[in-house]
């Protein structure tokens, strides 16, 4: 079985760091910032790369800061678990604990990705809306492009893909909103966040292809940098959306109650943003204080 890894690479930094069993995909000339990933996605399945092994895949250069793994990681993993069209490898595996799906989070973290993720779908043909999209637990939720997938996988998931980017530019004012800013704590269009979300509402719109999910355990998603909010919300409800997602059965109920839990993560990453800036400017007062009392000191001093 062979298996091609490759890495994105902007920058000489990011060639010269690279993990030693990930090819090169040199995208300096065209590093494309307001589409990211999914770009250099569409532009290697345009030119056929992924049909050079029975398994590829495009990787940002994040991958082993965030997920502690390797490409030997990898590769060891799709060769212990055979058969599979898809395998992913989640660096969040706390975010299916407190969110619905990617849509909810998405319309929580980026107000209005929800209702232009509608408007690309409608326009590329697609009738369903994503908030009839069903639920992604561990076994479809992903947020980036940390997947490796095969000939067959990446025919038809880039064959979707490549239908929402053209309906987006063949519509100038789509265009303009899909390249628009997005609320994010750099600056970035809504285009890479809408996508990063289309490879979850493809495994489940496509049920028939397998998709293989890198598992945590409980100790091990416990072990990961969890926000005090996140570790309340496993901690409390943690066995509880286990046995949910167990049983494939979301309600009203089920459903409201994951749809809501965002709004709690997003309330207590503001408060601390707040507390810190509130204790930046406490910091830069006080020193601003002593800097005067410096200088009152050194001023009321006879001269040398």
């Amino acid at each position: 079985m062979k298996i091609s890894l490759y890495q994105i690479s902007y920058n000489e930094e990011v060639m010269r760091r690279r993990d030693p069993g990930l090819g090169i995909l040199d995208v300096r000339e065209d590093p494309s910032p307001d589409r990211r990933e999914v770009h250099h996605m569409w532009r290697f399945w345009q030119a056929g790369h992924h049909d050079k092994a029975d398994y590829t895949g495009l990787l940002s250069p994040k991958f082993p800061q965030k997920t502690g793994m390797t490409s030997g990681d990898i590769v060891r993993y799709i060769e212990l678990h055979p058969g599979y069209d898809v395998y992913f490898f989640n660096p969040y595996p706390q975010h299916p604990y407190w969110m619905f799906n990617v849509w909810n989070h998405g319309e929580v973290f980026h107000p209005g990705l929800q209702r232009l993720a509608d408007t690309i779908f409608q326009a590329a043909g697609h009738k369903f809306r994503t908030e009839d999209l069903p639920r992604n637990g561990p076994d479809t939720l992903l947020f980036c492009n940390y997947w490796v997938g095969s000939a067959k996988f990446w025919n038809e998931y880039m064959t979707f893909v490549d239908g929402l980017i053209r309906a987006i530019d063949s519509n100038p004012a789509l265009a303009n909103a899909a390249l628009s800013s997005a609320l994010y704590p750099e600056p970035a269009t809504f285009f890479p966040f809408f996508f990063e979300r289309t490879f979850s509402a493809f495994l489940t719109l496509r049920r028939d292809l397998k998709a293989k999910a890198f598992t945590y355990s409980r100790a091990e998603i416990r072990g990961r940098n969890l926000t005090d909010i996140e570790k309340i919300i496993i901690y409390q409800w943690g066995d509880m959306i286990d046995e949910w997602d167990a049983s494939g059965v979301f309600g009203p109920d089920r459903r409201r109650f994951l749809c809501g839990l965002p709004l709690f993560n997003i309330a207590y990453v503001n408060a601390c943003n707040n507390f810190a800036r509130r204790l930046k400017d406490a910091l830069a007062t006080e020193k601003s204080a002593e800097m005067a009392a410096t200088d009152r000191i050194a001023t009321s001093l006879p001269a040398a």
